[in-house]
């Protein structure tokens, strides 16, 4: 009888706590769509400036590239100009001679 007893408030007692838990697991769920909302949310902004940054990244090497092959070709032509204004060892030698 004590066995039937205990049982019936265990089960009553359950039965009593069962709508707090289905509330409290309702709000949990809330919650956590809210949460996964703003996640989505800031993962779109955060793929967004990444992409941003990217390209900006893409952009300025693209700009150091160029700028570095017209270094080298102004490098090139100014060797080229000095090697013309620089008299020959030919010529130094044919100078003392004369």
């Amino acid at each position: 009888m004590a066995r039937a007893k205990k049982q019936r408030n265990e089960i009553g007692i359950a039965a009593q706590l069962r709508p707090t838990a289905k509330s409290l697991i309702k709000e949990a769920l809330r919650v956590y769509g809210a949460a996964e909302e703003a996640l989505t949310v800031a993962g779109d902004q955060f793929e967004g400036l990444l992409s941003e940054a990217r390209a900006e990244m893409k952009k300025a090497h693209e700009a150091l590239t160029v700028a570095g092959e017209q270094f080298e070709g102004l490098v090139s032509e100014a060797r080229a100009e000095m090697k013309k204004a620089q008299p020959s060892r030919r010529d130094n030698r044919h100078k003392g001679k004369s």
